[in-house]
């Protein structure tokens, strides 16, 4: 393992992808209040799914959402967006077993293996589907900062990777940080590993892999379209670019001459971030 070695950081894009939402929110081009129907029309008038008692025909039922989801919803996981993937985590759960089949069908992707066209094209999807609870009501980990990947497009004007690189990735001097690397860098991308349940060690190859209901591909930084920039999953980095991320927010949002963030934004990106971690 080299000090550059590059790593898929999976869900450590959430992170990156909020601060790109509180910079919007402080230059005015969204609130936190805002409806994320207000930059995605078709998440308008949620439904909320509620499961009838099992043996039930239909086996759910769907009530009008209490509230809108707002963009602090997105921010805080508590719009009612699970993973697919909950399913295999929580076999029993008939809730997250329904909604495996809800995003299946629509074609929902986690971001983890290599999809074919963009984050708002997927979003609109997800929008029409139902929520898992009641926005607000609920910690849910899941899809909320996909959606919210998407809320920073449309408020910015600008596509998720650009924006990252122009605001965040250049100031903080991330250089080694993508949605999709180069080809050059391709030999710097840490390999996955499997191991079976006596310990033997087996290189995972590229291409989509199932575990169950999770699927994942180690090839999506470099394979495939290169269009679905995943603001929950989608990012490649370096131990040193996430420490100058990391050390920005230590320092109340500040690295070097480069302010990043308001102290009292830094504050609520903390709040949110620290709800259940």
């Amino acid at each position: 393992m080299r000090r550059d070695t590059m790593f898929r950081i999976a869900s450590m894009t959430k992170p990156l992808v909020s601060v790109a939402a509180l910079q919007l929110y402080e230059e005015g081009k969204l609130l936190l209040s805002d409806p994320v129907a207000k930059y995605i029309p078709e998440f308008a008038h949620p439904k909320v799914l509620e499961m009838l008692p099992e043996g039930s025909n239909p086996a759910f039922k769907l009530v009008p959402a209490k509230r809108d989801i707002t963009v602090k919803h997105l921010l805080t996981h508590t719009a009612g967006l699970p993973y697919d993937f909950d399913a295999e985590w929580f076999p029993k759960d008939r809730l997250y077993q329904q909604m495996y089949s809800l995003y299946q069908e629509a074609g929902i992707s986690s971001g983890l293996y290599e999809t074919d066209g963009t984050i708002g094209d997927m979003v609109k999807r997800l929008g029409k589907l139902p929520l898992s609870r009641q926005p607000g009501e609920a910690f849910e980990y899941g899809m909320a900062a996909d959606v919210l990947g998407r809320v920073v497009e449309v408020a910015s004007g600008m596509k998720l990777d650009d924006y990252m690189r122009e605001h965040i990735f250049k100031p903080l001097k991330m250089k080694d940080t993508y949605f999709f690397i180069p080809d050059s860098e391709q030999p710097r991308l840490a390999a996955v590993w499997s191991s079976d349940w006596h310990g033997k060690l087996e290189r995972v190859p590229d291409g989509l892999h199932h575990e169950g209901k999770y699927a994942f591909s180690p090839s999506f930084p470099y394979k495939g379209p290169k269009t679905f920039f995943s603001g929950g999953c989608g990012a490649v980095s370096t131990a040193y670019d996430y420490y100058r991320f990391a050390q920005m927010l230590l320092n109340k949002g500040e690295l070097g001459w480069c302010a990043r963030l308001k102290p009292q934004n830094r504050r609520t990106h903390d709040d949110q971030s620290d709800r259940r971690y």
